[in-house]
């Protein structure tokens, strides 16, 4: 980060081009200059991204092109934004596989955890630090997952039963799947009571009595 500031006010210092301005009579300014322009804007965002996004949403709504072209703003806004909600790499966690990183929002201290499983099947990927585990996410196949909040309930799945059939005071049991915010599958029970499986009973007899 000391790095960036320094090597952004060696650019700032030696640029013979115009500031951020959004003034149309001066053409010269970084704020026309699509790719040298979101280049700084990149370096800026490091140290200070709070300033960088208020110079890109400036530049936005002058129609400049250091915003409005389609080639490197997109970038630009992307790790700036990134950067404000999840804040810097946390270089002293690692997860045990090459995909997963850490962030710790420089603010809040919160920790984030950005995880892609490249493979066909449900993973569980750990994060250590100093040696010990911190962190377990499940992550679902094929997914990139951003985990920062613990697990919940998000929805229930009814699995499609081999036979919808339900023959006369015969049972039908139907499973049901919980997912959590992520996409991962959860275990346990719903609400606490009753359990992620159920059975659907026809009473033909109790059915006719209350046709009468």
């Amino acid at each position: 980060m000391d790095f960036a500031r320094w090597d952004y006010s060696q650019m700032w210092t030696k640029k013979e081009v115009g500031s951020w301005t959004t003034q149309q009579a001066l053409p010269s300014s970084l704020s026309y200059e699509s790719g040298l322009g979101n280049v700084v804007l990149t370096y800026l965002q490091i140290f200070d991204p709070d300033s960088a996004a208020t110079v890109f949403d400036t530049a936005w709504d002058a129609n400049m092109p250091l915003a409005k072209n389609p080639d490197t703003g997109g970038i630009s806004y992307f790790v700036t934004h990134s950067h404000r909600t999840y804040g810097d790499i946390c270089w002293d966690i690692h997860g045990d596989i090459p995909t997963a990183t850490a962030y710790k929002h420089l603010i809040t201290n919160k920790l984030t955890y950005v995880i892609y499983n490249p493979e066909s099947t449900e993973k569980t990927v750990r994060f250590y630090q100093n040696d010990g585990l911190i962190q377990t996410v499940k992550v679902p196949a094929n997914k990139l997952t951003v985990y920062s909040d613990a697990p919940v309930l998000s929805s229930i799945e009814i699995q499609k039963p081999a036979s919808p059939t339900v023959e006369p005071n015969k049972a039908l049991q139907l499973e049901a799947v919980l997912y959590d915010q992520y996409g991962a599958k959860m275990s346990g029970n719903i609400d606490g009571r009753r359990r992620p499986d159920a059975r659907f009973q026809r009473n033909t007899r109790q059915r006719r009595h209350e046709n009468h």
